[in-house]
């Protein structure tokens, strides 16, 4: 049995209606005046189970070819759907709520947008390229950048509704005609819209990530915060070939289905490079300043700043290498197993909560499995599982062996299914660390404290685990440095020092200092600068953080301020000529922190 064409095993035809706004005369003006051949002023629909839908004044629907465009010039097969009606009519429900009439942009929010996310939704597919590029191809020209003013004018600003698509062409005609006697142009200039995309179907994402520089804002129709000023930067330009793109979620699928952890309570923006997240920014209070600035360091644009001028060699040389500290050396693993059995062979006698398991696979299998050169996401599981049981059930002064492994794994097996893994074990894994049986315990806990310190360092090497340190574990990996800096033992201080270096320059790297959490983390900076007395290193990295945190500083009359306070200029001034500071970059990095204050 077949209805619209739609069969149980096959299911249903999809079909791309196109018409030509301007009824024939696009064709007839040739390269005149745009320089290139328009073929067409296209508006699209989607016919499905036996219905015609489509965007101008609101979401639409006719018997096919009934409506006021007349006969479709063409009649595209989209392929088929395996949707049925009934969740299709829920889809359009919520399209209704995006594609609303006074949204109707004819460059930027249009028909071909909505068939786009339609034929997107019901098999993954989107409508030809020629269609969907059209308007920005229009744009680059001279022409067209001419006629951009007019056509925002018509869209921007108004009490009703927008013109439709139809009126606008017909409003444009005479503009076009008049132009059409002027030898057109083949110079073509970036396009004024092609780099803002809306979409509602996770589908469509993956194509568009493929570019080089990529800002996704995930977001729905009752968050309302960002969009706009999101729209407005796209158009500003200056950002060079970054593609701005907002999904609005919930549509046609949910929070799992677009790739995101938990509900979207806030509209979440992230920041793609070649298809891989470097940085997220989610939360209130986001200002248009703040997202323009991480838009800018995306694309490798540097802003206008008071420093840019000055003679900071240092600290623009440590601008230009912003990698986490690492610590990469493999540990003596009989040694390290050594220590491990006994702690695990009591914990096993006292702890019915430890798996049988977490013994022989943290012992008798762990050195196998870190030397092997391609060990499996089964492997990876059962490593991490087994270091989380083994942290759950032993005092933290025994935490040491089982850190130190996980350090050694971040470094001898870092694949990306490693990395994954070890990413979805971080909120635990934090909370171990952040723990006050770590910060203030009752026993000495100095190996497990230094180990911690190296592992979070390399844990700042990846970008799915520092995206997630970044945004979620910022507050607990800050309460692990700042305890660090006040340790008495120098390899506490330096492992400490260097954790605040690697988390800092990530930060400054995305844009995403905050002003209180820099100001907290440069107070604790300087009383470590202030107290240490014994290494250079820890001086160095110590100096290198606190510079950083100042360099080109959004918020540097405030920090100044507090920093002057606090006696900064003095104390690093007196530290550049103590004795125990070696070097003369050391001093010379001092010397230039405090003549940012």
């Amino acid at each position: 049995m077949q209805t619209n064409g739609t069969t149980e095993d096959e299911g249903t035809e999809v079909t791309l209606y196109v018409y030509d706004l301007s009824n024939g005369l696009a064709q007839q003006w040739g390269r005149m005046p745009t320089g290139r051949d328009v073929e067409g002023i296209w508006h699209t629909s989607v016919v499905v189970f036996g219905v015609e839908w489509f965007y101008g004044q609101g979401v639409f629907s006719s018997a096919p070819g009934r409506t006021h465009h007349g006969t479709p010039l063409r009649k595209i097969s989209m392929g088929r759907t395996m949707i049925d009606r009934e969740t299709f009519t829920e889809y359009i429900q919520a399209m209704r709520d995006v594609y609303r009439a006074e949204k109707y942009h004819l460059l930027e929010f249009n028909c071909n947008t909505f068939t786009n996310d339609v034929v997107g939704f019901l098999n993954g597919g989107t409508i030809p390229s020629y269609i969907l590029t059209l308007p920005s191809e229009i744009m680059s020209t001279p022409f067209g950048q001419s006629m951009r003013p007019m056509i925002d004018q018509m869209f921007s600003g108004r009490n009703g509704p927008p013109p439709s698509a139809s009126d606008t062409i017909e409003t444009l005609l005479p503009q076009v005609l008049a132009s059409a006697g002027q030898s057109g142009s083949d110079v073509s200039t970036p396009s004024l819209s092609s780099n803002l995309h809306l979409i509602t179907s996770p589908s469509a994402l993956p194509a568009l990530l493929k570019k080089d520089f990529v800002v996704t804002l995930y977001t729905s129709p009752k968050l309302e915060g960002n969009k706009e000023f999101f729209e407005e930067l796209s158009k500003k330009g200056g950002f060079g070939e970054v593609q701005f793109v907002l999904c609005e979620v919930g549509v046609a699928g949910g929070v799992k289905e677009w790739g995101l952890d938990g509900e979207l309570e806030g509209e979440l923006f992230k920041f793609w490079k070649k298809g891989e997240v470097v940085g997220e920014l989610q939360g209130e209070g986001i200002t248009s300043a703040q997202l323009e600035k991480r838009v800018a360091g995306l694309a490798g644009i540097v802003t206008p700043h008071q420093h840019n001028v000055l003679p900071l060699p240092q600290l623009t040389g440590l601008s230009k290498h912003l990698d986490a500290l690492t610590y990469t050396t493999p540990p003596k693993y009989s040694l390290l197993i050594s220590k491990l059995t006994p702690f695990l062979t009591t914990a096993a006698m006292t702890s019915p909560t430890l798996p049988p398991t977490t013994l022989p696979i943290l012992t008798n299998n762990v050195e196998a499995y870190l030397t092997s050169k391609s060990p499996t996401s089964a492997q990876h599981s059962i490593f991490l599982s087994s270091a989380t049981n083994a942290l759950e059930n032993l005092p933290s002064e025994e935490w040491y062996p089982v850190l130190d492994l996980i350090r050694s794994a971040l470094v001898s097996t870092a694949s990306n299914a490693f990395i994954d893994a070890f990413t979805s074990t971080l909120p635990s894994l934090l909370s171990f660390l952040s723990s006050p049986s770590v910060l203030d315990p009752p026993k000495p806990g100095k190996a497990t404290l230094i180990t911690s310190l190296k592992l979070l360092s390399n844990a700042l090497a990846f970008p799915s685990s520092k995206i997630y340190i970044h945004h979620k574990g910022l507050e607990d990996v800050t309460k692990v440095v700042v305890r660090a800096l006040l340790e008495q033992d120098a390899g506490v201080r330096s492992a400490g020092a260097g954790l605040g270096w690697s988390l800092v320059a990530g930060l400054w790297r995305e844009g995403a200092l905050a002003e209180e959490w820099a100001v907290e983390v440069a107070v604790a900076v300087l009383e470590a600068l202030e107290r240490e007395k014994e290494s250079s290193e820890v001086v160095h990295r110590l100096a290198a953080t606190l510079g950083l945190l100042l360099y080109r500083s959004d918020f540097i009359e405030a920090m100044k301020e507090l920093l002057e306070a606090l006696g900064a200029k003095d104390i690093l001034t007196a530290k550049a000529g103590e004795e125990a500071v070696k070097g003369a970059e050391v001093k010379a990095l001092l010397k230039e922190v405090a003549s940012l204050i």
